[in-house]
């Protein structure tokens, strides 16, 4: 086994040892770090339609970007005069946060 703080335990199984065996093992330990991706919000006609992700306001008007853990989220845009705009968005990770 191998760990490290803030990484998932990597685990192998390794054959019975010769005398004089020299056996290789490679682990891949993975962060645990939550995986962000940035989900770009417009609206037409344009500005300032309200966001709303899963059901949350998320404090802003469009045009806005936002950063989101890599999920797949409902997504409602709502504008004074206009039907509200709902749909299934995905936040794709591009990047991790330290």
């Amino acid at each position: 086994m191998a760990s490290r703080a803030g990484y998932s335990n990597a685990y192998a199984n390794l054959p019975t040892a010769s005398p004089g065996g020299i056996y290789s093992v490679s682990l891949t330990l993975t962060s645990l770090a939550p995986s962000y991706g940035t989900l770009s919000v417009t609206s037409s006609p344009t500005g300032g339609a309200a966001i709303y992700v899963d059901n949350t306001y998320r404090g802003g008007l469009t045009p806005q970007q936002i950063s989101l853990t890599h999920n797949q989220y409902t997504l409602r845009l709502e504008h004074s005069g206009y039907n509200s705009y709902t749909d299934q968005s995905m936040s794709t990770a591009a990047r991790r946060r330290p």
